[in-house]
């Protein structure tokens, strides 16, 4: 991720944050930039962007259960 945003330690692009699956609340899909799926080895993450100011933002990672048909 540092590579791909061409940055040598993360406080230059914002924070990360990791909810569990009880937090669901807050992850506001009207306050980001955008949503997506990661697969992250087994695991499935709903990830979005909030943009916080011109020069911050915050990754949100939300674990989901992906159903597979």
């Amino acid at each position: 991720m540092m590579q791909e945003y061409s940055v040598e330690n993360l406080n230059d692009i914002g924070c990360f944050v990791v909810l569990d699956d009880s937090e669901n609340q807050l992850f506001e899909v009207a306050e980001m930039e955008f949503t997506e799926v990661l697969e992250i080895g087994n695991l499935h993450y709903l990830h979005g962007v909030k943009i916080l100011s011109d020069s911050y933002g915050e990754d949100v990672y939300l674990p989901i259960e992906v159903q597979k048909c």
